[in-house]
């Protein structure tokens, strides 16, 4: 993952399947912090539960230009739902949560972050 800060024109990663879980996921974070173009990143079925999902929030704000993001089947409960909610990018235009699990809380916070989302698209 760190040798992702060595690709600073990287634009998609798609890391789906992995099984990257928290230790991987806290990896990526911070690989993450180097790739400032990337628009596209798919972590489908990665095995990021709520602890993944933080750190993922935690690499967020270093990604301004990303308009696709892609957590499908990640255990995600409420915890990890928000966490991602507080560190949306405004430019986000498909944003897929889908196969998840983020309760009435999670659903209730992203009532209320997806509307400043202006050029979102679609959201599952």
């Amino acid at each position: 993952a760190r040798a992702l800060g060595e690709l600073p024109a990287l634009s998609h990663l798609d890391l789906s399947g992995c099984a990257l879980g928290v230790e991987g996921a806290e990896e990526l974070a911070r690989g993450l912090a180097g790739c400032g173009q990337l628009a596209t990143l798919v972590l489908a079925e990665a095995g990021l539960g709520d602890h993944g999902a933080a750190a993922l929030a935690r690499a967020l704000p270093s990604l301004p230009r990303l308009t696709s993001l892609c957590l499908r089947r990640n255990a995600l409960h409420a915890p990890g739902v928000l966490a991602l909610c507080d560190a949306l990018p405004s430019a986000i235009a498909h944003l897929d949560l889908s196969h998840n699990f983020p309760g009435a809380a999670g659903f209730r916070r992203l009532a209320q972050v997806l509307p400043r989302c202006s050029a979102l698209v679609s959201a599952l």
